[in-house]
């Protein structure tokens, strides 16, 4: 761990310094002090942003040199940055070309605006932050808990940045892992991250977007957190029993901007057979479509937050035999045959493919969302079985 502190902090500290500009805001010297030798370590990042500009910067990082333990992590980021979060990649060493194809010095910060798995493969995310006072979502785990992070993990961290002000801001944004020692950790840890991508807002007017994942084993929730842009008008996420015919409000806000850390004491208990809704309602006052992506230009409707024991099949949203399960609830009144029209006419995943499921009635969104599934892995032309029974569904009662 000492190695990997030597390594990190003289790429950090030639990167920070404002460079004695007198029109660049100082933000501070030392806002979160790293963690102690052999308890942890931080990554940093940092840039300056122009007056009035928006984008995310990647950099990537190759952590410790043997399997890890996270228990905590604590977020700064200073004036000037919308939110920090840090990703697992599957890779073995920093990458000197992107997915794409394109060089680029990973290791240093590096512009991800187009989205960062245009840019590179991540498996999961680890945690971060969107308010500038809090330290983050990834805390609260009982004692003995911990997420792993294999040996020589590379990770990616992501930072929104967004200077609003009308002067050169510098941007330090800091995250510091907290670890205990494996001998100590009892259950593995996971990171929920539910992450809609059909979102759909029509030009001057509003919308909801439903998503719908299940949960294939029992697990204990610490803490949940929400994620929009400036359209989003309330966000809520709910445990659906089908047995039970029950909906429960897990967590709720109206803030799209710093959305509350909710916590949970005693932890929030999901059970196998339940599933988790994600709910996000928007309005939109410009005359464009606004649909998924990561500027401010854009919307999100995300769900975050810690929990254990490990289920990597929560984390995927996927079914107990490991396939991808999304289901989206349309709002609407279109039935099978004209939701299928629809579809057929548009390409798989445009603006006027989520459109359709939008314009679907409530009633057939398992039909329609095993359509969508089926073309977003087969492509368009490929799931004629399941389109034929998408046809046969009705609305109403």
């Amino acid at each position: 761990m000492k190695n990997i502190l030597v390594v990190l902090f003289p790429i950090l500290l030639v990167a920070c310094g404002p460079a004695n500009d007198p029109n660049v805001q100082d933000i501070g010297n030392e806002p979160l002090e790293p963690p102690a030798p052999g308890q942890g370590i931080q990554l940093r990042m940092s840039k300056t942003i122009a007056a009035g500009e928006e984008s995310y910067g990647c950099q990537l990082f190759q952590v410790f040199d043997e399997d890890t333990f996270m228990h905590e992590q604590t977020v700064y980021f200073g004036p000037g940055g919308h939110h920090v979060l840090l990703y697992m990649t599957p890779y073995k060493t920093i990458p000197t070309v992107d997915e794409s194809g394109e060089s680029v010095d990973g290791s240093k910060e590096h512009d991800c605006s187009k989205e960062i798995t245009a840019r590179w493969k991540v498996n999961s995310v680890l945690g971060g932050s969107e308010i500038q006072t809090h330290p983050g979502m990834f805390r609260g785990l009982p004692e003995g808990v911990a997420l792993h992070l294999p040996a020589k993990s590379i990770v990616v961290m992501l930072v929104h940045y967004l200077n609003a002000s009308a002067a050169p801001v510098e941007v330090d944004a800091r995250v510091n892992i907290n670890t205990i020692p494996p001998a100590d950790v009892k259950t593995e840890a996971g990171l929920l991250y539910v992450d809609n991508h059909f979102l759909h807002v029509p030009p001057i007017g509003a919308s909801t977007a439903r998503m719908r994942c299940p949960v294939s084993s029992d697990v204990f929730i610490a803490n949940l957190q929400s994620h929009m842009h400036g359209r989003g008008l309330l966000f809520s996420a709910s445990a659906l029993d089908p047995q039970a015919q029950t909906s429960n409000i897990m967590y709720e806000t109206k803030k799209w901007l710093e959305p509350p850390v909710q916590g949970y004491e005693p932890y929030l208990a999901l059970h196998a057979g339940q599933s988790i809704e994600t709910r996000c309602d928007y309005e939109n006052t410009e005359t464009r479509t606004i649909g998924y992506g990561l500027l401010s230009t854009d919307e999100m409707c995300q769900l975050i937050g810690p929990y254990f024991p490990r289920d990597e099949r929560l984390e995927a949203c996927a079914n107990a035999g490991g396939e991808y399960a999304a289901e989206w609830v349309g709002q609407g009144l279109s039935d099978g045959i004209t939701t299928r029209a629809c579809l057929e006419g548009a390409a798989v995943g445009s603006h006027e493919y989520v459109a359709c499921i939008y314009d679907a009635c409530p009633e057939i969104a398992d039909r329609v969302s095993t359509v969508a599934r089926c073309e977003l892995k087969k492509g368009a032309g490929a799931c004629l079985d399941e389109l034929d029974a998408l046809s046969k569904a009705t609305c109403g009662t």
